[in-house]
């Protein structure tokens, strides 16, 4: 087992983490804030209540939030992955190859 090897594999891994949770948060802030600036301009432009812009503004949250909420769960659990892999280069232990541990 070669160390660095094995480090290099874990970088490889972490940075491809970071790189899809930040991608997925990117993502959904756009929508986000998309659809805020959609709903702002037609409250203004159609005059509606002050309720029906709540009541969007209500809707976006939840909508955004939702998968937020599962972007950071599934972080999460990535990460507790990665302390694993860790773990096992500490012991000794080889980690599993890259293609072993993206395609299980």
């Amino acid at each position: 087992m070669d160390r660095d090897t094995e480090i290099l594999k874990i970088q490889i891994f972490a940075d491809t983490l970071h790189a899809g949770f930040a991608q997925t948060i990117s993502i959904i802030l756009t929508m986000f804030f998309t659809a805020l600036a959609i709903s702002i301009t037609l409250w203004l432009e159609l005059k509606f209540n002050i309720g029906f812009l709540i009541g969007i503004l209500i809707l976006i949250a939840a909508i955004t939030i939702c998968p937020f909420m599962y972007s950071m769960s599934k972080y999460r659990k990535d990460i507790s992955s990665l302390q694993d892999m860790i773990d096992k280069l500490n012991r000794g232990e080889s980690v599993l190859s890259l293609r072993e541990k993206w395609f299980l």
